[in-house]
């Protein structure tokens, strides 16, 4: 007989564990396939979004990816930041930018228009004859102080939360950018408020707008902060300092009684001459 056509016993095990390496082989061919499901326009955006340089436009575009909902909820928190952390329960690993970039701005030009109708009260108050000058140089200041301190202040404090903070308790420089910027949404209606000329509203107003926003500022740091093991309460006592001090100046330069935001020049008044006639001399 032709030793191709002849007949062998296979053992019984042997057939089971080629069974078994078949139907392996399909299953790993079958998880091999690509997901049909999914498009290539999906698949090209995680890729492109992981090369995507920082700073390229690209980059920032799902930061501004929000909608309606999502910044009205951010801003109802930053005002009222009960009973929970704001980011923990409003940003939860999503931040953005948008809310923050249009809340500096709005604030910008909303304390540079109060304080100057600010100055002209206190210029119309204290003199009947005065030429009033809209001071441009307030949006100037109010821009370099507001957007200096949404990105300086986060940008310092991440760098020492990643110095003294363990990696998986530190908080994203992004996070930071976020919890900033919302949490100056406070001083909007503030700043409106403060143009009434009344010296123990505007320190009440600029307590209670500092208190709001410095809880969203520690409910937010803090899981990180706590982490660390000595001066936790200095840092913390920084940061806070450095907010109190940023509401204070807005309220003493731009909106209090003795500020000097305002060019007042008061009318010269003609001199009085009085005439004699014996020695026709005038006595001014």
């Amino acid at each position: 007989m032709d030793p191709q056509f002849e007949f062998r016993d296979i053992p019984h095990g042997s057939m089971q564990t080629a069974a078994l390496l078949d139907i392996e082989s399909d299953s790993e061919m079958a998880t091999s396939k690509p997901n049909l499901s999914e498009s290539p326009l999906e698949e090209n955006a995680g890729a492109a979004s992981q090369k995507t340089p920082f700073w390229s436009l690209g980059f920032f575009q799902n930061l501004f990816d929000v909608d309606t909902d999502q910044v009205l909820g951010r801003l109802y928190g930053a005002v009222v930041p009960f009973p929970k952390g704001f980011l923990q329960h409003h940003i939860n690993g999503k931040p953005d930018l948008y809310g923050p970039f249009w809340i500096c701005t709005t604030l910008v030009f909303s304390i540079a228009i109060t304080g100057n109708l600010a100055s002209y009260l206190q210029a119309g108050a204290s003199s009947k004859d005065f030429h009033w000058k809209y001071d441009f140089h307030a949006v100037t200041l109010s821009a370099t102080v507001i957007y200096s301190y949404a990105w300086i202040v986060p940008l310092g404090l991440w760098g020492v939360l990643k110095w003294l903070v363990p990696e998986e308790h530190r908080l994203s420089f992004l996070d930071l950018l976020c919890v900033y910027g919302y949490s100056l949404t406070v001083y909007i209606p503030v700043s409106i408020l403060w143009v009434i000329q009344l010296s123990w509203l505007q320190w009440l107003l600029a307590i209670a707008g500092a208190s709001l926003s410095a809880v969203v500022l520690v409910t937010s740091i803090w899981p990180a902060v706590s982490q660390i093991e000595t001066r936790r309460y200095l840092l913390l006592a920084i940061v806070l300092g450095l907010h109190v001090v940023l509401a204070a100046g807005f309220m003493l330069y731009f909106f209090h009684a003795s500020s000097t935001t305002a060019d007042v020049k008061p009318q010269p008044q003609p001199s009085s001459t009085t005439i004699v006639p014996s020695n026709h001399t005038a006595h001014v």
